[in-house]
């Protein structure tokens, strides 16, 4: 008896060389593992006894059981098949295709690009990440989603002198979406207004070594 399919990306292309298993229960007290690797079209077949299966694929990279680590590709969860008989079933594989959002981390004053910020997606998951711009100024932040969400994204890294991007809130991800963020909203804004004083204590003591932060104040219409 044979549980057989095709593992793909979710455009259409054959994920070669990931490792496909599966796990049934033929009447006996535990179960038996049979283990096999997609073919050069991405299909695949394990032979075993009828009954119950498990099936789970694994990424093509790494060790045999690696997950979450094809760029740009999320590793599905395994499927139950429930009473496979003789006759033997079929079961196509589909990874999720993760959404992309797109930008250009700039100081609004100079256009000069900001490398290295670290960033952070907020939503049904979370992503955290940090950007290659001494390489390649775009971010690439990739999120893998397996449905529909709301997400933020939030700018983790300060500047001297300058108030960073606020949050972007809502943005609404579908799997396999690419997303570009308006360039306005990739700014870190100069500050126009300089403060200065004494830090002191309770008792009007001098405070040596202390850390003084502000928070931009931005007009709304």
């Amino acid at each position: 008896m044979a549980v057989s399919g095709a593992v793909s990306d979710g455009n259409g292309t054959a994920i070669v060389n990931a490792v496909v298993q599966g796990r049934y229960y033929g009447g006996g007290e535990g179960y038996e593992i049979v283990e096999t690797r997609t073919a050069a079209d991405g299909t695949y077949t394990l032979y075993g006894l009828p009954g119950d299966w498990r099936v789970t694929v694994y990424d093509n990279t790494g060790y045999n059981h690696s997950t979450q680590t094809l760029a740009g590709l999320t590793t599905p969860s395994s499927t139950f098949l429930s009473g496979v008989t003789g006759v033997g079933a079929t079961l196509d594989i589909t990874y999720y295709r993760a959404a992309v959002v797109t930008g250009t981390l700039t100081k609004a004053d100079t256009g000069e690009v900001v490398p290295g910020a670290a960033f952070s997606i907020v939503g049904d998951a979370t992503s955290r990440g940090r950007e290659l711009a001494r390489r390649d100024p775009r971010l690439g932040i990739r999120e893998s989603l397996r449905r529909t969400i709301n997400a933020s994204l939030y700018w983790n890294t300060s500047l001297a002198g300058y108030s960073r991007p606020a949050r972007s809130p809502f943005l609404i991800l579908n799997v396999g979406d690419m997303v570009a963020l308006d360039p306005l909203a990739t700014q870190y804004i100069p500050f126009s207004v300089t403060f200065s004083g004494i830090a002191v204590d309770s008792f009007g003591h001098r405070s040596r070594a202390r850390r003084c932060m502000s928070s931009p104040i931005r007009a709304t219409a």
